[in-house]
Order: C-alpha cells, then structure tokens, then sequence
C-alpha cells in the first residue's frame, strides 16, 4: 500500500478510497522494497533505505533534513513507518531525529501493549470501514 487515498468515514476513521485511485502513481521498486522489508525492519534501516543514506552515515542526533529528507521522501518514509509509528509528512520534516522517532515508537508499542490492542488485519480493517460507511 504505498499509494492510496483515504477519505473519512463518518466515525472519523480513514479508510482507503476507491474512488481516484486511478489516478495515483504505481508503487516504485523502491516502495515495494521498504515494504517488503518492513516486518524485520528496524527503523534505522527503512529510514536508510528511504533517504538512501548508509546506515554509518545516519546519526541519531542530526535532522532527517539534514540527511536530505525532502516533501517527496517524507511521504515514502510517513508510509513505510506507519506499521512502526504514526507521523505525517508535516512532522518528519519539522527536524525529527532518529532518536525522537525511536521514543514515539517506544511510546506507541508501550500504549497498545498496555490497552491490550488486538492487531487486526489491512483487509480486516477495510472491512470495517466499508461497512461502516
């Protein structure tokens, strides 16, 4: 799922539009290759592979701007995060770090272990959403 529009449902969730997808590039053998990889990934690793920047060359400290984090690339790198931590583009591009990344992940396992969240499925959750509208 590298490109795919989402519009709101009425409970306020995003669901995957059908409607335009058309219209949205096919997903590059970049995007294919982060999200293959992201199950075993770490996030230094998709971030890598992303910004196409040796892993040595990433430091935890320094912007991701700084690294050559553009509008472009914080798309692709908002993506193949999601299944890690929820951030938008807007927010990659505000000098988030390696390091500020690894916290808000921590933070998100930390709440869904903690609210005993079940995982469910993509089809499963665009089951919902279908139905709910």
């Amino acid at each position: 799922m590298a490109y795919r529009s989402f519009v709101a449902a009425p409970s306020g969730n995003m669901c995957p539009s059908l409607i335009g997808s058309r219209f949205l590039p096919k997903a590059s053998a970049a995007a294919v290759e982060v999200e293959d990889a992201q199950g075993s990934s770490s996030l230094k690793d998709i971030i890598c592979k992303v910004l196409e920047v040796p892993p040595d060359d990433l430091a935890p400290d320094v912007p991701l701007t700084a690294h050559g984090l553009d509008s472009l690339s914080a798309t692709s790198l908002s993506s193949a995060l999601a299944h890690v931590v929820s951030i938008s583009q807007i927010q990659l591009l505000a000098d988030v770090t390696l390091q500020q990344l690894d916290a808000r992940a921590e933070e998100a396992a930390a709440t869904k272990a903690g609210s005993g969240e079940a995982k469910v499925s993509e089809r499963q959750d665009e089951a919902r959403c279908m139905h709910q509208m």
